[in-house]
């Protein structure tokens, strides 16, 4: 006589069955709290791209409140940090002429949010070279900023963005770079598109410099 066969899962089978559906679980979870921070800070997301630099107080107000609430649920997010850092950032440029002091405050805690990113992305130029920039504004770490700067000029040298915001750190700083920095400013400029070259020239017109002048001085 054939043995008639148990529908039971054996009991061995037990634990590995568990396993799976804790994982299931945890996955379920944290793949709907993402889901539901996407939601809640997708205007601010939106708003920080569609206003460019500056965002009305009324913009700031609900973008800094929508941030606020994806970063109490996802606080080490390193995007959600560097949305709030780079809203920060937009109004201390905005302001930097008008309300020192203000600026210098956003400044910080532009600062702050990008150090926050930076654990889980430490090898974005985009993290580095924006802290090198937010200590530029600050004019304070000096160590600090050059060490962000070299970190960025090594892992994005051919990132526009990146190249920019470098450019805009060497050349209001130009009298504190050594010579190997001078050359790295040179050598980007060198192999990048005219496009590019074009929106280093306006750059450095900005501070006074010939972007093609630019020559390392032996020290």
């Amino acid at each position: 006589m054939s043995e008639k066969k148990s529908g039971k899962t054996p009991f061995l089978l037990w634990p590995a069955v568990g396993v799976f559906m804790l994982m299931g679980g945890f996955a379920v979870y944290y793949g709907g709290r993402l889901a539901y921070v996407d939601a809640i800070t997708l205007r601010a997301r939106s708003e920080l791209e569609k206003t460019g630099q500056f965002q009305p107080p009324e913009t700031f107000a609900h973008v800094h409140q929508d941030l606020l609430r994806g970063l109490a649920i996802l606080p080490d997010s390193p995007d959600l940090n560097e949305q709030m850092a780079r809203l920060y950032a937009n109004r201390g440029m905005a302001m930097r002429d008008l309300v020192p002091e203000l600026a210098r405050d956003n400044f910080r805690e532009a600062l702050k949010f990008y150090r926050a990113a930076l654990p889980n992305r430490p090898m974005s130029p985009f993290t580095h070279a924006n802290i090198a920039l937010a200590l530029s504004m600050l004019d304070e770490e000096p160590d600090a900023m050059w060490r962000e700067w070299d970190l960025a000029m090594r892992w994005g040298p051919n990132e526009p963005l990146v190249q920019s915001i470098l450019a805009n750190v060497a050349l209001f700083r130009y009298d504190q770079l050594d010579t190997a920095r001078k050359q790295a400013l040179m050598d980007v400029y060198a192999r990048t598109n005219k496009r590019q070259q074009a929106d280093l020239q306006k750059i450095a017109q900005d501070y006074g410099r010939d972007y093609e002048q630019l020559q390392p001085q032996q020290q």
